[in-house]
């Protein structure tokens, strides 16, 4: 009696030998034989015969079955995934139709697998497709993909590296947001739309930071200055920056381009920034010294919610609104110094800050004894005392100068308080909010008394 051998494989079969007999009335599984690895079945029945290749014909759509899928213009778009995960391979045909489009939302939230092959034909990633896939390290992005969607791989936190083939045209916000261990994204040099420099994205043109991989090793980065803008989340949740260096030539910088660098320390707004947006510094808790230019008109909602590290803060003349929040939660900080009139401001601007005061100048207007539900008062120069500039230095009697920028102070003296008669003796001019004024005569008279007028 003949036999009718099948090699089952995953996604697939083989036919072994050919069907010679089929008068047989039983059928088994039977055990790789010599060095073969293969499983084979051994059929002895015509009817066993038929189911077996109904079986057999059905595993493509098996496969299938663990996608969901929509049908359009005789494409398939993949729109969910219900299977076991590991590595998953999303097949290039269902149902004989090409697999173009992985939509919206697909593998949204999915944690359990690690690797994805994403076929050939696929031209569309669609927005947040690979969102919060945890479990996710290995991408490849094949050629013909030309868009990825908004957060199409955002929070893929074991996502190590990225490369993003000659074909995409368009990249979404935030594709590749808080990929903590994503060191690099690469792009192929044929790329017509984007670049990419030491594993930054960028335009082909360089002209527009898109995304500095959040696991990127790195405390200080220098912005190119080729670059005019920084995209919305340029910077988000890279944790390990401690400085960012950006030129003037930046003159744009998008909505929580820096949130969630926590060991961020310091950075300096270029002169030809007119807008601090939404969120630009949300929870940058070790942000200790920030410079708003003046020019700057706007400071967004949540701007610089929870730097919690900020003592002091001087808003410029040319802001007239700061929005909702834009302060909350800077819990040590205790001055706001503000060089212009009171700007409109919304709701909770100052919220938890409640050792707060704020500072405004002589002569501004708006002001009240409240601003934002903080006490405020007049903004004087003011001696430093013990910055380690107060004292005696190089025979000389000196002390620091604090006020606002560019305005005039006049150091006067008597030797009497008794019955004083105030002479001037300096007249400065602050340049970046300080002086350090000396007196080299300070020994001619028995006592010297200083003070300090506003012009």
């Amino acid at each position: 009696m003949d036999t009718f051998f099948l090699v089952l494989r995953p996604f697939g079969c083989k036919l072994a030998a050919a069907v010679v007999n089929m008068r047989a009335t039983q059928f088994q599984f039977s055990r790789p034989r010599g060095n073969s690895k293969k499983p084979f079945l051994s059929v002895t029945s015509t009817s066993v015969v038929h189911v077996l290749m109904r079986f057999l014909l059905m595993l493509p759509a098996m496969a299938s079955a663990q996608f969901n899928y929509t049908t359009n213009s005789g494409a398939i778009t993949i729109t969910g995934y219900t299977g076991p995960g590991g590595a998953v391979v999303i097949p290039g045909t269902t149902n004989g139709l090409p697999v173009t489009s992985i939509g919206d939302f697909a593998f949204f939230n999915i944690a359990n697998f690690t690797d994805i092959t994403i076929p050939n034909g696929v031209t569309n990633i669609g927005s947040y497709a690979f969102y919060s896939c945890s479990g996710l390290t290995n991408l490849v992005i094949p050629g013909n993909v030309a868009s990825i969607g908004q957060y199409a791989f955002s929070y893929c936190s074991k996502l190590t590296t990225v490369i993003i083939p000659s074909s995409v045209n368009a990249i979404g916000i935030s594709a590749f947001r808080v990929c903590i261990k994503l060191t690099s994204i690469n792009v192929e040099n044929l790329n017509s739309s984007y670049s990419s420099l030491d594993g930054v994205l960028y335009d082909k043109n360089q002209t527009a930071l898109i995304q500095f991989p959040a696991g990127k090793a790195a405390n200080q980065f220098v912005v190119p200055s080729s670059v005019t803008t920084i995209g919305s989340f340029g910077f988000d949740s890279c944790a390990g920056l401690t400085n960012v260096l950006i030129g003037d030539s930046v003159t744009a910088i998008g909505f929580y381009a820096f949130s969630f660098c926590t060991s961020l320390t310091s950075v300096t707004i270029p002169h030809g920034i007119t807008a601090i947006e939404a969120d630009t510094f949300y929870f940058c808790p070790s942000l200790t010294n920030v410079i708003i230019p003046n020019g700057v008109t706007y400071i967004g909602t949540f701007a610089f919610y929870n730097c919690s590290s900020l003592t002091n803060i001087t808003i410029p003349s040319s802001v007239t609104n700061i929005d909702n929040f834009a302060f909350n939660q800077c819990v040590r900080m205790s001055a706001f110094y503000f060089e212009g009139n009171a700007p409109t401001n919304g709701t909770g601007i100052f919220n938890g800050d409640t050792n707060s005061i704020i500072y405004y100048l002589p002569g501004k207007s708006g002001w009240g004894p409240f601003f934002g539900g903080r006490p405020t008062a007049l903004w004087k120069p003011q001696v430093q005392t013990s910055d380690g500039t107060f004292g005696v230095r190089t025979n000389k009697f000196g002390f620091t100068i604090n006020w606002a920028s560019s305005l005039v102070v006049v150091v006067e003296i008597c030797t009497n308080l008794t019955n004083p008669t105030w002479s001037p003796l300096q007249t400065n001019t602050l340049t970046g909010n300080t002086f350090y004024f000396s007196d080299s005569d300070w020994t001619n008279s028995p006592s010297r008394f200083y003070r300090l007028r506003a012009l």
